[in-house]
């Protein structure tokens, strides 16, 4: 797990958010979720896409250090892009050395965010996925 440094600023997050991943049900997860960043004093920048790829062509365009993070609410595919806008990237290694990537189970089967759970030995749930994020934690 990569750690974020500690700021004297909030952590700036860009979620990605599918609203017709996970059989309906994504945008009432993000709502959860968004709740929880507003406690945890988060600054969110939210994008809803609206085509495929849409992730990746937003992620491969970011500036270094722009975001602390970059977290999923969907399903895998917007996932798959996020990763391979990063990897896509001439600087990943420098990108991902200032950003942490994160996923939220919000698709229909969760299939890796379940995969991470169990190799950290967590649960599968919202509230831990939140907690890492808002702790900066990937």
């Amino acid at each position: 797990m990569t750690e974020l440094s500690a700021k004297n600023r909030k952590r700036r997050i860009l979620f990605f958010v599918n609203p017709v991943a996970g059989t309906g049900i994504t945008l009432k997860i993000w709502e959860r979720a968004k709740r929880i960043f507003d406690l945890a004093d988060i600054e969110k920048e939210v994008i809803f896409t609206e085509r495929k790829n849409h992730a990746y062509d937003v992620v491969n365009k970011l500036k270094v250090g722009e975001y602390d993070g970059i977290v999923n609410c969907s399903g895998d595919g917007i996932l798959h892009e996020i990763v391979n806008g990063i990897y896509h990237r001439e600087d990943k290694e420098i990108f991902l050395g200032h950003t942490i990537v994160g996923c939220l189970p919000a698709g229909t089967s969760n299939a890796l965010s379940k995969a991470i759970s169990d190799y950290c030995g967590d649960d599968n749930r919202l509230e831990t996925h939140c907690y890492y994020v808002a702790k900066g934690i990937s």
